[in-house]
């Protein structure tokens, strides 16, 4: 699937009800260059596709028989991310504050103009793009501020225990994680498991 944003192809997963307006959707779908992956008319049966099918994005009514399309989109995140297009009836309002939570990164009237349907799938698309990059980044950051503070407890412990001063203790940690084939995190780790780096097996 080519997802240049120049030419960005999607493999989406239609829900709707309604079989007539589902066959319509397919059709601009097929005609922008998407590829339909699977069709359904239900909240359920789109949650149990979410699980086997690779799909880029859901689109889906707001209004399904069994559920809503944002209670849909929150099961379906359960499963795994997915970014969700929602077509919503004008009574529906617009959307909730925490559909963003819900995976739901586009918001569409029933009524809009097709040609507005390729452009708001490419936006919720790239939305989601960023939005997974930017929660990697956090997670890397916070791993990397974790492992910086058990290393400097690692120290701590390494130099009231060796009589080392901080330069001396960080290059004992480093010859240990070198020694055991380890991270400096990993070693780290082991000094605050075993309080000490006696516990790690050391050899001279």
């Amino acid at each position: 699937m080519n997802h240049s944003p120049e030419n960005t192809q999607l493999s989406i997963l239609l829900v709707e009800g309604r079989p007539e307006v589902g066959l319509a959707l397919q059709e601009s779908l097929l005609a922008l260059g998407h590829k339909v992956a699977a069709v359904c008319a239900n909240g359920q049966q789109a949650c149990s596709l979410c699980q086997v099918l690779t799909s880029d994005l859901v689109l889906m009514n707001a209004r399904l028989p069994d559920m809503t399309g944002l209670e849909a989109a929150r099961r379906m995140q359960r499963a795994g991310a997915v970014p969700v297009v929602l077509l919503a009836a004008p009574e529906d309002g617009g959307p909730p504050a925490d559909a963003k939570s819900a995976g739901v990164f586009g918001y569409l009237p029933h009524s809009a103009d097709p040609v507005l349907l390729g452009p708001a799938l490419l936006l919720a698309w790239q939305g989601f793009q960023l939005v997974h990059k930017l929660r990697g980044e956090v997670n890397g950051l916070e791993k990397s501020l974790a492992e910086r503070k058990a290393l400097e407890r690692a120290k701590g412990i390494v130099m009231e225990q060796m009589g080392l001063s901080a330069k001396e203790a960080l290059a004992r940690l480093e010859k240990e994680a070198g020694r055991l084939g380890l991270s400096l995190g990993q070693v780290a780790r082991g000094v605050l498991d075993n309080q000490g780096i006696g516990g790690l097996g050391e050899k001279d």
